[in-house]
C-alpha cells in the first residue's frame, strides 16, 4: 500500500512539474510566436493530411491497382530529380536570412536565379531520362508534364523568407489555397470518368499555383522584388555549401521513392500501386518531423549564440518530442493498419495493409534524421550530412534488389526501414565527428532529464 502511495505522490509530482513547465514556456513571448507560427503550419498540413488521406484515396480507388501504380512511377521518378533541382539550399537560405537580414534581397534574388536556371537543366535531363529508356510512349508524356513543374519551383525562396521571419501563416494561407483548388479538380476528374493524364496534369497545376501564389503574397506584403538582386560572388559561396546538401538529398529521396522505380522493374505496376498507397499514408506522417524542424529552424540557429547548454537542450526537447509522437503513432497504426487501409483504399489495396505497419515505424527513424539534419546544417557539417545519406541509400538500394525478389513489397519497406536506421542511427555511432550528435539522441530518450522533471 505504501509503495503504491508512493508512486501516485511521483506521479503527481511529474505531472504539476510538466504543467508548470508547460505554463512558463506557453508565457514566454519568444515560445509564444513560435508556437503561433508551428500551429498555422500544422493546421495546413493536417488539412492536407484529410485531402490526401480522403481525396487522395478516391483517387486510388478509382484508378486502380495498376493506373495508380503508373501514377506513382512518374511521381518517384519526379521527386528525385525535384531533389536535386532544390540544390540544397533550403536550409542554407534560412540561415542566412536569419543571420543576415539586411542582405535579404541579394539572398532572395540569387537564390532564386539559382534554383530557375537549374530548373530548366534538371527538366532536360529529366525528359532525356525517361525518353532514352525503354518506357512506353505514355509513360514518358507523363513524366515530361510533371517535369515541367520544377521550373515554378524556383519561386518557393519567398516560402523561406516566410519561415526565416518566423511568419508561416503567409504560406499557409498560400498552400490551402492550393491545396483546396487541386483538391476540386481531382474531385472533378473522378466524377466525370476522366484518363489519367488528366490526374499526371494536377502535379504540374500544383507547382505552378503554389509558385504564383508564394510570389503574390510576397508582393501583397510590401516587398521589393528581387529579381535583379543578383550577386555572383554570393551565388558561388551558397553552391559551394549547398552541393553536399543537394547530393545528401537526392541521396534521400533515393531511398524514399526509388523502390518504387525497382518494384516497377522487378515485380509490375499493380505492385507500386499496392506500395505507393501504403507509402502515401506514412508520406503524410514523415511530414510532422519535417514540419516541425523546418518551423523551429531558425530557433535551433539563434540558440547556438546563446550558449552550448541552451542549444543541446532545445535539440534534445525536440529529439524527445518527436520520438515519443513517432512510437506512440506506430503503436496506433499497428492494431488498426487493415482498417485504416481497406476503409480507405478498399479491397484491392489490402495486401498494402502489412507493408503500411513496417513503413509507419520508419517514421521513428525519419524524425530522428530531421532533427539530426538541423544540427548537422547548424554545425557546418554539409559533408558528413551528405555522407550519411549517400549510406542510408546504399543500403536501402541493395536491399531492395535482395529481398524484393524474395519477399515482394514487404522487402521494399524493410530495405527502406533498415536504410533509415542506418542514417539516422547507425551513422553518428560510427563517425567520431557525429558522436556528439548520437548521444544527443541517446539523451533524448530520457524526457524527464530533459524537462527537468527530476524530484
Amino acid at each position: 500500500m505504501k509503495y503504491l502511495t508512493s508512486i501516485n505522490s511521483s506521479w503527481d509530482i511529474f505531472i504539476n512539474k510538466l504543467l508548470e513547465k508547460l505554463r512558463q514556456v506557453s508565457e514566454h513571448p519568444g515560445a509564444q510566436k513560435y508556437i503561433f507560427n508551428t500551429s498555422w503550419m500544422f493546421f495546413e498540413q493536417g488539412l492536407r493530411l484529410l485531402a490526401g488521406l480522403f481525396v487522395g484515396a478516391w483517387m486510388a480507388r478509382y484508378l486502380g491497382p495498376e493506373s495508380y501504380g503508373l501514377f506513382s512511377y512518374a511521381l518517384a521518378y519526379y521527386f528525385i530529380f525535384q531533389a536535386a533541382g532544390k540544390l540544397g539550399l533550403d536550409d542554407i537560405i534560412i540561415k542566412a536570412l536569419v543571420e543576415k537580414p539586411e542582405t535579404t534581397n541579394k539572398i532572395l534574388g540569387t537564390s532564386f536565379w539559382l534554383k530557375f536556371l537549374s530548373s530548366f537543366v534538371f527538366v532536360a535531363i529529366m525528359i532525356f531520362a525517361i525518353f532514352i529508356s525503354d518506357e512506353d510512349p505514355k509513360m514518358r508524356l507523363y513524366v515530361a508534364i510533371v517535369s515541367l513543374g520544377l521550373i515554378f519551383r524556383s519561386f518557393e525562396v519567398t516560402d523561406f523568407y516566410f519561415r526565416s521571419q518566423v511568419q508561416a501563416r503567409f504560406i499557409s494561407i498560400c498552400r490551402i489555397i492550393q491545396l483546396s483548388i487541386n483538391s476540386i479538380i481531382k474531385i472533378l476528374l473522378i466524377v466525370y470518368d476522366a484518363d489519367l493524364v488528366y490526374f499526371v496534369i494536377t502535379i504540374f497545376l500544383e507547382n505552378f499555383m503554389l509558385g504564383m501564389l508564394y510570389f503574390i503574397a510576397y508582393r501583397m506584403k510590401g516587398y521589393q522584388s528581387f529579381f535583379k538582386a543578383f550577386d555572383p560572388n554570393l551565388a558561388k559561396r551558397f553552391l559551394k555549401l549547398a552541393t553536399p546538401l543537394m547530393i545528401s538529398s537526392v541521396a534521400v529521396t533515393l531511398y524514399t521513392r526509388v523502390d518504387q522505380l525497382i518494384i516497377s522493374e522487378i515485380l509490375d505496376d499493380v505492385a507500386v500501386g499496392t506500395y505507393a498507397v501504403s507509402f502515401k499514408v506514412t508520406e503524410i506522417l514523415y511530414t510532422i518531423p519535417i514540419l516541425l524542424c523546418s518551423s523551429l529552424f531558425p530557433a535551433i540557429v539563434n540558440a547556438k549564440s546563446k550558449g552550448l547548454e541552451v542549444y543541446q537542450t532545445r535539440l534534445k526537447r525536440l529529439y524527445s518530442f518527436l520520438t515519443v509522437t513517432s512510437i506512440s503513432i506506430g503503436l496506433f497504426i499497428s492494431i488498426f493498419s487493415e482498417v485504416i487501409i481497406k476503409f480507405l483504399y478498399g479491397d484491392a489495396f489490402a495486401e498494402a495493409a502489412n507493408i503500411l505497419v513496417i513503413q509507419t515505424w520508419t517514421l521513428v527513424f525519419v524524425s530522428i534524421g530531421t532533427v539530426s539534419t538541423s544540427w548537422y546544417i547548424t554545425e557546418g557539417l554539409q559533408k558528413l550530412e551528405l555522407w550519411r545519406n549517400i549510406f542510408g541509400a546504399i543500403v536501402n538500394i541493395t536491399l531492395n534488389f535482395a529481398l524484393i525478389p524474395r519477399l515482394g513489397v514487404i522487402g521494399a519497406a524493410w530495405a527502406s526501414l533498415c536504410g533509415y536506421f542506418v542514417s539516422s542511427i547507425l551513422f553518428d555511432l560510427i563517425h567520431p565527428k557525429a558522436r556528439i550528435s548520437f548521444k544527443l539522441k541517446m539523451a533524448a530518450l530520457n524526457p524527464a532529464d530533459i524537462f527537468g522533471l527530476k524530484q
